[in-house]
């Protein structure tokens, strides 16, 4: 099974959006799922990603 999330991160202050990070994962290893696809604009969250992909260059970096 695959989730879906857009943008969800948008009203977080810094620290939140780390913690709203982690609680993705635990969500994802819990209910079964084998991967999550979520948009956002906010640096410290891609960076926390396994894999990114820019939609401006059309690249994918697997950072994990």
């Amino acid at each position: 099974m695959t989730l879906f999330c857009d943008e969800a991160d948008g009203a977080l202050d810094a620290e939140r959006k780390r913690m709203f990070m982690a609680m993705k994962r635990e969500v994802l290893k819990l209910g079964g799922y084998e991967r999550e696809f979520f948009v956002s604009q906010t640096p410290e969250l891609t960076a926390m990603a396994d894999a990114v992909i820019d939609l401006d260059t059309m690249d994918v970096n697997v950072l994990r």
